[in-house]
C-alpha cells in the first residue's frame, strides 16, 4: 500500500500497475472472470472432478465461484464442472461417510485416500458451495451432503459454551487416520462374513 501525490490511496498490484480508490468500483471486470473459468474449465479433470493432478484439495471457494459464474453466465458447463466435482468428493474417501465432513485434502487424484485432519473452514465453506448447488440443481444429494456436514461440525466442533474449534488433527495414537481406518477383518467381525465381504466390496477397503 502507499500514497500518490494526490491523497487517495494506492494499491500496488504485482504485474499491473496501480490501482487507486477510483478503480475499486470496477475492478475485477467480467475479463477477468471468464479467464478464471476459462482456467478452471483447461484444468478440470473430467474422469474425477477436480483440477489438476494429486493431492487433490476441495478448495470450495473456487466451486462458488464457479456456481455463481454458471449462473450468472447461463453457463451449463461451467455448472457442471463445479456440481460433478462436489457430487465425486462427497462419493469419495476424502468425506466422512460415517461421521460426516470432509478431510483437509485427497493423497491421490480419485479423492479415495484423505489426509485425515479435518478442519473448520474448509467444512463451513464446503457447506456453502453444496447449499448453492443445491439451490441452482435442486439434487438431493448436494442437501444431503450440506447436512451432513453440519451434523458433524455441531457434534465434532462445537465447544459446550458455543464457540467452534478449528479442526481436528490426523493423528490418533501417533498414527495418522489410525481412528478412521478399519481393516477387512474388523469389518467382518462386526457385520459377520458375508455381509462384511460385501460391505468391503462396495467400499474398497483392502488390507493396505
Amino acid at each position: 500500500n502507499g500514497e500518490n501525490p494526490h491523497g487517495s490511496p494506492t494499491v500496488l498490484l504485482a504485474g499491473s500497475g496501480t490501482m487507486t480508490a477510483s478503480h475499486i468500483g470496477s475492478w475485477p471486470d467480467k475479463a477477468m472472470l471468464h479467464r478464471a473459468a476459462a482456467i478452471f474449465r483447461q484444468t478440470f479433470d473430467k474422469e474425477y472432478g477436480g483440477f489438476g493432478q494429486a493431492p487433490k484439495f476441495p478448495t470450495p471457494h473456487n466451486l462458488i465461484f464457479l456456481l455463481r459464474y454458471g449462473k450468472l453466465e447461463q453457463n451449463k458447463t461451467i455448472e457442471y464442472i463445479a456440481a460433478q466435482t462436489l457430487f465425486t468428493m462427497m462419493r469419495g474417501g476424502i468425506f466422512d461417510h460415517i461421521g460426516g465432513g470432509f478431510s483437509r485434502y485427497s493423497t491421490d487424484r480419485q479423492w479415495l485416500t484423505p489426509h485425515f485432519e479435518k478442519m473448520l473452514y474448509d467444512n463451513a465453506l464446503l457447506a456453502m458451495a453444496y447449499l448453492e448447488c443445491w439451490e441452482q440443481t435442486k439434487a438431493e444429494w448436494c442437501l444431503w451432503a450440506a447436512k451432513r456436514i453440519f451434523t458433524y461440525v455441531f457434534r465434532e466442533l462445537t465447544g459446550e459454551e458455543g464457540g467452534f474449534f478449528c479442526g481436528q488433527d490426523a493423528d490418533s495414537q501417533g498414527v495418522e487416520g489410525k481412528y478412521y481406518t478399519f481393516s477387512p477383518e474388523e469389518i467382518r467381525q462386526i457385520l459377520g462374513e458375508e455381509r462384511g465381504q460385501a460391505f468391503c466390496r462396495k467400499y474398497d477397503i483392502t488390507e493396505k
